[in-house]
């Protein structure tokens, strides 16, 4: 399952929003086994700017969030999976930040921000922190409550087989 869209501001600067089920590698085989067995699909996000290098204003912020809880919202069997990665670097006023929390915290905002104007309840948020040896990583995952012991078997996991 593959979704790919891409979102433009109003000064040029073009993003790229995909979801893939593709099994990046954070998944054990085991929890990969678990969740198929299941009939569930983790789609992992990946975001890239393919055009521009503006700031990124809030209102594509708000379309990226459009897209992604569409995908969310049509499949019952979904559950999202964002990896802040460090491959690129963002502009960001918060310096005391890593790249990784930076993104982290940003994902966070938006999620909160659109569940709650959306008045959408028994989805939530969960993140794994990893630790690493020279700083952390986050792994974000939605789901829909009902798919909260898949969540922590995720987080338990990919702590486990990660973390320093």
């Amino acid at each position: 399952m593959i979704f790919s869209e891409f979102v433009s501001s109003s000064n040029g600067d073009v993003y790229q929003i995909s979801l893939s089920s593709e099994n990046d590698g954070l998944l054990s085989e085991y929890v990969s086994q678990v969740l198929a067995h299941d009939g569930i699909v983790i789609l992992n996000v990946e975001l890239s700017r393919v055009q521009g290098t503006n700031p990124t204003s809030g209102a594509v912020l708000a379309k990226i969030e459009e897209v992604i809880a569409n995908v969310f919202l049509s499949h019952p069997n979904v559950m999202i999976c964002y990896y802040c990665d460090f491959l690129s670097q963002i502009p960001s006023m918060r310096q005391d930040l890593t790249v990784q929390e930076y993104r982290s915290v940003l994902f966070s905002h938006m999620f909160d921000r659109y569940v709650t104007s959306h008045h959408i309840e028994h989805v939530s948020q969960a993140i794994a922190t990893i630790e690493g040896s020279v700083e952390n990583y986050y792994v974000h995952i939605i789901a829909r409550n009902e798919h909260l012991h898949y969540v922590n078997l995720i987080i338990e996991h990919v702590q486990r087989d990660y973390g320093k």
